[in-house]
């Protein structure tokens, strides 16, 4: 199993649509060789930024790659 985790700042106001994206996302991934899942956190948020911690589970780091 691999992991591959990101964080990322999303502007206060654009979560929304930020989250939606990610969903749409979720959707494409469906088919891909050695794709497990997608799960998306929100973390920290404070009048400039919400905080997103997101990882996607792979079968090897080969097919992350």
């Amino acid at each position: 199993m691999f992991l591959a985790i990101s964080r990322l700042k999303v502007l206060t106001g654009k979560e929304n649509k930020f989250e939606i994206a990610c969903k749409d996302r979720e959707q494409s991934t469906d088919g891909i060789k050695g794709f497990k899942k997608f799960n998306l956190l929100k973390k920290i948020m404070n009048k400039e930024f919400t905080l997103y911690i997101f990882h996607s589970e792979w079968n090897s780091e080969n097919d992350f790659i």
